[in-house]
């Protein structure tokens, strides 16, 4: 892992790679301060980010573990989820495909 962080970050200190999103991230951020420029710094620059996904992915981990929870204790609630996911989540990619008539049937 440390050696995919640290060639991503010198792909973006060198220029061959930019922001996914094409605005200015958090590497982006690291790399335009004074500190952190130096490629003698790039070793904090990847533990920082390797701390972020780790920390992210355990965050996420701990929401779909609450949401599983509370679905299986609040059963009255599945439907409204379902519900919901189909019309704000399914049913606006699917207005194109006319022979589904943009419903699939979750239950």
């Amino acid at each position: 892992m440390r050696a995919f962080v640290q060639e991503f970050v010198q792909n973006r200190r060198s220029g061959k790679t930019k922001s996914a999103l094409g605005t200015e991230d958090f590497l982006s951020h690291l790399l335009a301060d004074d500190y952190f420029s130096k490629p003698e710094n790039e070793i904090i620059i990847v533990d920082e980010m390797i701390d972020f996904f780790i920390a992210a992915a355990q965050t996420s981990k701990s929401a779909v573990s609450n949401l599983m929870h509370h679905l299986i204790k609040h059963k009255e609630m599945n439907q409204k989820l379902l519900q919901d996911i189909q019309t704000c989540v399914i049913e606006p990619h699917l207005k194109e495909d006319a022979h589904v008539d943009g419903k699939v049937d979750l239950d």
